[in-house]
């Protein structure tokens, strides 16, 4: 983030970064120049916690952006996203969970003229009109209930897709089964029209893309497209499956930042409590999951040590 940014080249970033708590400080110093100030955004900060395993790196982050937040001379400011069931998390760390807890916004569930709006404008801004009758649908069928703006969003996705003369209708909205089931039901209706070995393909896709709670919602992964390429599933029924939960917008696809390696998400987390076939088969599969989640990292640390035979794995 900090080289697509840099005004010349800056070689040595990631050494800078990694030097200690003041990298971050510096190497953002190198970035901008004297008249300006860097925007850091860190979106889903709960990843810190469900997707860094290594200790010595999650604190070195969490130190380097309490500097840069704390500084008198910084010119960097940092905006933090984090999940509510996570907050406990980052307060763990007494320097770092004292300054997140003096600046701290919280966000609310939209109240009901707010959630109208969040329907209503974005469509206004391209020339299309909702239904009131819609309106009042939605926004009694996510009243009360948490994280259910993920939800709102694909559900609006897809009635823009089915638009009638510029409109957003109820009787659309109901044909893909609400907020609550049109997540679901386009994951649902992929699964159902493939055959036995695309049906498998799926499964080991999605077990593979889920981090398992210890305490907390289970969250998704991040994971590089390669170990995916080594699963005992038929590669092209995995390639099958990877392009049609793409093309529906259930999957999202960029880039590992250190290694620039392809990799695959799910798109919206919220999947992975709406659509009840992919509970079943986390339930089911929840000690093969961890041990799955173990061997990867074990893969990876043994990656990064260049194949080194002691980072394999022995005994029983």
């Amino acid at each position: 983030a900090l080289l697509r940014v840099a005004p010349e080249p800056m070689p040595g970033v990631l050494q800078v970064l990694e030097s200690g708590p003041r990298g971050l400080l510096q190497a953002a110093d190198r970035v901008v120049s004297k008249d300006s100030e860097l925007v850091l955004i860190v979106d889903q900060f709960e990843e810190a916690f469900t997707l860094t395993e290594d200790e010595a790196e999650r604190s070195l982050l969490l130190e380097s952006l309490r500097v840069a937040a704390a500084d008198p001379t910084s010119r960097v400011r940092i905006v933090l996203t984090l999940r509510a069931d996570f907050y406990d998390r980052p307060l763990i760390y007494p320097r770092f969970g004292e300054l997140l807890g003096t600046n701290t916004e919280v966000v609310t569930p939209l109240a009901p003229d707010e959630l109208e709006q969040a329907i209503v404008r974005p469509a206004s801004s391209v020339g299309m009109t909702v239904e009131p009758a819609l309106v009042v649908q939605v926004a009694s069928d996510v009243a009360e209930q948490p994280g259910a703006l993920p939800l709102v969003q694909y559900a609006l996705t897809e009635l823009f897709d089915r638009r009638q003369d510029g409109r957003l209708t109820l009787e659309a909205y109901r044909e893909i089964g609400g907020v609550g089931g049109a997540l679901a039901a386009s994951a649902e209706h992929l699964f159902e029209t493939r055959q036995l070995g695309g049906r498998d393909a799926i499964r080991e896709l999605f077990l593979s893309l889920v981090t398992l709670g210890e305490g907390t919602a289970d969250t998704r992964r991040r994971v590089r497209l390669s170990e995916l390429s080594r699963a005992e599933t038929d590669p092209a029924a995995m390639e099958s499956a990877l392009d049609a939960y793409g093309r529906h917008r259930l999957l999202t696809f960029d880039r590992d930042p250190a290694t620039r390696e392809p990799t695959v998400e799910v798109a919206h987390e919220a999947l992975l409590g709406a659509w009840e076939r992919l509970r079943g088969w986390i339930e089911e599969g929840r000690a093969d999951i961890s041990r799955r989640a173990a061997l990867a990292a074990a893969v990876a640390e043994w990656a990064e040590a260049e194949r080194d035979p002691d980072y394999l794995l022995g005994g029983k």
